[in-house]
């Protein structure tokens, strides 16, 4: 019990040890496609206002498109956790087990990761004998040949070994925030006691005398007559064990960088992990040291074939996954919540998804049908209500040319910029001089976010630009406004460059 509670110690305080070393390795560490833990200049104007991007519509963006790659977690566990073997007498029962550890996972891309761990677990395993018969040749105290015979009845033996195992698996998940996950790997196995324990019983015994053809029944000196056994415990001697592990379930998100997995495991032993080789004992055998006291020896420790044992459990596993890094994150969420921004602080920034969508099958940077508005010619012309002449047409026609796109907004940004504002000034002269035109302005975006969002994102620039237009005295009748969201990008969204191309504006001329 000593050794035990030396080596449990031991463990313990290494599995502290492990948790103060990842975090302070790690705790500055952060994916390199996040933003900066420097998030002060991350604003974004919606209904008029300057807000925080981590409080609205960035905030939701970044949680789905990024990754914290750095977790360290704690699990417990439990359900069937037994000693696997065939047992060749009495009936075997399966036991009850437990397991808890701590963790580290490294996630190299949202998907994929590698886990690395210690833990402590339980397996254990009954075997009931009832009217147990067995009999072989020995001598007794005086050194006469006889033949013992031996009735067992109510034996019940409690098989228990206690490891530390040292996980390392391959871990899959898929969702945002909630996400399946499953995991395959392998576990090292290293005892650190193993004992079995058995219950009274009671024995009866006989000894046949062959050079006198004579039985004994009732003489309880020489080993013969019946014996209330009182129950003990012995020790085991278990070595290494090598077991496959496999793992699956559904990973909650409960909180930033915080997560909960609940799901179901199984470890399986490929080695023998008894040492030694009883293949000599009887399960009760004669003494003849002390003949009034039969020997006992457990069912791992006599003679009956046992070919392997390994350990095996099934059973839930509840873990609590932390997230190394998000403390920068969250006191610069803080901080900007504690202030008031003003137009003229809305700065540019370089966040870049991890997680760019899979359904964009285009793998070069060649223009998509970028749409143009040089088709005002034939629109002018297929209306039927429109009195212009041909010459007027070509005149707005290029004047539209002439005038700046209006792309390059920044992530989550919804406002009109000062750039903007120029480009939209001059489509205030366009339509002060042509009043027999109404026009559409249309909203577009990235493929950073779910499709709701860019939806919601590309109507507020839209919308944006309209009210702009109205303050420059341009009848809101004539202006009309949509939003395309992410489904018709000007370029590929496989670059920050042409990200930033796609979340745009256009304005056409619309058919009277």
């Amino acid at each position: 019990m000593k050794k035990k509670k030396i080596i449990s110690n031991v463990f313990y305080r290494s599995s502290l040890l492990l948790i103060v070393v990842l975090l302070s390795t790690n705790t500055s560490c952060g994916q390199t496609d996040e933003p900066s833990s420097d998030m002060s200049e991350w604003y974004f104007a919606i209904d008029g206002q300057t807000k925080s991007a981590t409080d609205s519509l960035l905030a939701e963006q970044y949680l789905k498109t990024s990754y914290f790659p750095y977790e360290i977690s704690v699990w417990g566990a439990g359900g069937i956790s037994r000693l696997h073997y065939n047992t060749g007498v009495g009936n075997a029962n399966s036991g009850a087990g437990n397991a808890f550890g701590i963790g580290y996972t490294n996630f190299f891309n949202p998907y994929w990761g590698w886990s690395l761990g210690a833990e402590y677990a339980v397996y254990q395993r009954s075997v009931t004998v009832n009217g147990l018969n067995d009999s072989y040749r020995t001598c007794d105290i005086l050194g006469n040949k006889i033949i013992y015979h031996s009735h067992l009845d109510n034996y019940r033996e409690q098989q228990r070994l206690g490891m530390v195992n040292i996980p390392l698996s391959l871990l899959y998940q898929r969702g945002y925030n909630t996400k399946f996950y499953a995991s395959v790997g392998m576990k090292l196995g290293l005892p650190i006691y193993g004992y079995y324990k058995s219950n009274p019983s009671v024995l009866t015994t006989a000894g046949y005398y062959p050079d006198y053809d004579q039985l004994e029944i009732w003489q309880n000196d020489l080993g013969y007559g019946g014996f209330s056994m009182q129950g003990s415990k012995t020790n085991l001697n278990f070595g290494v064990s090598f077991m496959g592990t496999m793992e699956t379930g559904v990973k909650w998100s409960v909180g930033v960088g915080k997560d909960l997995y609940t799901g179901i495991y199984m470890d399986y032993g490929f080695n023998n992990v008894l040492k030694d080789n009883y293949s000599g004992n009887r399960l009760v055998e004669y003494s003849t040291e002390n003949p009034a006291s039969p020997v006992m020896h457990g069912v791992l420790t006599s003679q009956y074939p046992i070919d392997k044992v390994s350990p095996l459990a099934i059973g839930l596993k509840v873990k609590f996954g932390f997230s190394v890094g998000t403390n920068n994150w969250l006191s610069a969420r803080k901080k900007i919540k504690s202030r008031q921004f003003s137009e003229t602080d809305i700065e540019a920034n370089s966040y870049e998804p991890v997680l760019p969508k899979e359904e964009m099958p285009v793998q070069n940077d060649e223009p998509i049908q970028p749409t143009v508005v040089t088709d005002v010619q034939d629109i002018l012309i297929e209306s039927s209500d429109c009195n212009c002449e041909k010459a007027s047409v070509e005149q707005i026609q290029k004047d539209i040319a002439s005038m700046k796109a209006m792309t390059n907004y920044d992530l989550g940004l919804v406002s009109v910029t000062v750039e903007q504002q120029s480009t939209l000034d001059q489509y205030v002269e366009l339509l002060q001089a042509n009043p027999q035109i109404n026009v559409e302005i249309i909203g577009h975006t990235c493929d950073t976010g779910s499709d709701a969002v860019n939806l919601r994102v590309g109507q507020q620039r839209a919308d944006f630009a309209k009210d702009y237009l109205v303050k420059q005295g341009i009848s809101p009748d004539r202006l009309h406004t949509s939003s395309k969201g992410e489904s018709e990008p000007a370029f590929p969204n496989t670059s920050k460059e042409n990200r930033k191309k796609n979340r745009r504006l256009e304005i056409k001329i619309m058919e009277q």
